[in-house]
């Protein structure tokens, strides 16, 4: 009953002048990887503007409640998840005013010809860093800018040392400096 229920709210148009995103994520890898119960966060230019939560078959909706970025990057996490991770970068400019889409989890990573990670979102290879949880404390790199200002960097050499002490499957393995994501 909750399922109909559900499926038909899932299928309903959106209200006039309302962008509604709806869809559903999908793994082939379901004793690795749960959909159900997981937080999707939207992000425009790095700031959150909505978030959902799957339910038990990893359908979700989100109904924007005002003005609507023209494009929007879904990342994903959960309990125990050390990192919200990148899953897709959705377009919003369609002419419906309902986005239907499929994720998958995990995301697919590809590489480039000479086998480097590229990262999902801008398609190069130059600034992705393997993740290490590599415990409590973590390795970091320190960097003096001009001005004398001291910061400090979870990125040393081509591996980005996380700091947690333990991780889950559904961690991101993959971190891009350009873009600031997990992956």
């Amino acid at each position: 009953m909750i399922y109909q229920l559900l499926l038909t709210l899932l299928l309903l148009p959106a209200p006039p002048g309302k962008k509604v995103i709806t869809g559903n994520i999908i793994t082939d890898k379901p004793q690795t990887y749960s959909t159900a119960a997981l937080q999707l966060l939207l992000k425009d230019k790095g700031k959150v503007v909505g978030k959902t939560v799957t339910d038990n078959q990893g359908n979700f909706t989100y109904s924007f409640p005002g003005s609507t970025p023209p494009q929007v990057d879904v990342l994903y996490s959960s309990l125990g998840i050390s990192a919200n991770a990148y899953l897709k970068t959705v377009d919003l400019t369609a002419a419906s005013d309902t986005v239907r889409i499929t994720l998958v989890l995990p995301a697919p990573v590809q590489q480039d010809a000479a086998g480097k990670t590229l990262c999902p979102k801008c398609n190069k290879s130059d600034e992705t860093r393997v993740i290490l949880n590599s415990g409590i404390a973590p390795k970091v790199t320190k960097i003096v800018e001009k001005n004398g200002k001291v910061t400090f960097s979870p990125i040393v050499g081509n591996i980005y040392y996380m700091g947690s002490c333990m991780g889950t499957t559904m961690d991101p393995g993959w971190h891009c400096n350009r873009d600031n994501i997990f992956f």
